[in-house]
């Protein structure tokens, strides 16, 4: 079975690119940097996640006492206008 020349150059050409790297240990480093990225995101994320809870819990804190102040201001000015009828 014989193989075409193409595939032969691109998989020595592979090899001996992956050698070198492999040699001068830029293959590690990279490896070590996308890591550190990764490691990053995930602390973002974490850390984003965290605020989100925090921002929704006291929003939703405020909308109710907003929600309930205007309850109470809209019985306070209906029992006003009662008043001022009678």
């Amino acid at each position: 079975m014989s193989f075409p020349v193409t595939g032969l150059g691109a998989t020595g050409l592979f090899g001996t690119i992956l050698a070198v790297l492999l040699d001068t240990n830029i293959l590690l480093t990279l490896l070590g940097h996308l890591e550190n990225i990764g490691s990053l995101l995930l602390f973002v994320a974490a850390a984003a996640t965290l605020f989100w809870f925090a921002y929704w819990v006291i929003l939703r804190r405020i909308f109710r006492v907003w929600r309930i102040a205007r309850i109470r201001s809209r019985r306070l000015f209906v029992e006003a206008s009662r008043r001022g009828r009678e």
